[in-house]
């Protein structure tokens, strides 16, 4: 019997007796063997703020909002919701919060800036999403960093601050 080239899916081939019966079983049993195997190659991470961060002009890392993920292979395609939620404590119109995502140690563009025009008190939530591909095998540490041109004047709050990956591969 004749495979697929690509997921190894068997068919009748024209010189197989016809045996519906057989081709069926064999063909349910590839495709539940590929769908076992994409479930395993997809894993889902979550990591949230365990604790306020007051921002400071030095980029500092989000208590709790890291996960650290297992790559399969090199190459695993990974994708990445970061959500800040940014309170601001003074009124100062100047003033702009930046959230980040850092993976393995490098903090990745486009941050996640908040900035209001007005003086008044506020809280804003921002999502950005990231995609990118992990170079080794083996495991990886994603978190999220915030910091603010001025300090004292927002902080990424426990509620709604948090990081969501999923690893294909």
């Amino acid at each position: 019997m004749p495979t697929t080239p690509v997921y190894g899916l068997p068919y009748q081939g024209t010189n197989d007796p016809p045996d519906g019966p057989i081709l069926g079983q064999a063909l349910a049993l590839a495709v539940e063997a590929e769908v076992q195997r994409l479930d395993a190659a997809v894993r889902h991470y979550e990591g949230a703020a365990s604790a306020d961060l007051p921002l400071t002009p030095t980029l500092t890392d989000v208590p709790g909002a890291s996960v650290t993920v297992t790559a399969q292979a090199a190459g695993a395609r990974y994708i990445a919701l970061a959500t800040f939620r940014f309170d601001r404590s003074t009124a100062n119109s100047s003033a702009h919060g930046i959230g980040r995502l850092n993976v393995a140690g490098v903090d990745l563009p486009p941050q996640v800036p908040v900035r209001l025009n007005s003086a008044v008190l506020a809280t804003v939530t921002c999502a950005r999403a990231f995609s990118g591909t992990l170079a080794s095998a083996g495991n990886h540490t994603f978190k999220l960093r915030g910091s603010c041109v001025t300090a004292g004047v927002w902080s990424a709050t426990l509620a709604d601050t948090n990081l969501v990956v999923l690893v294909i591969g």
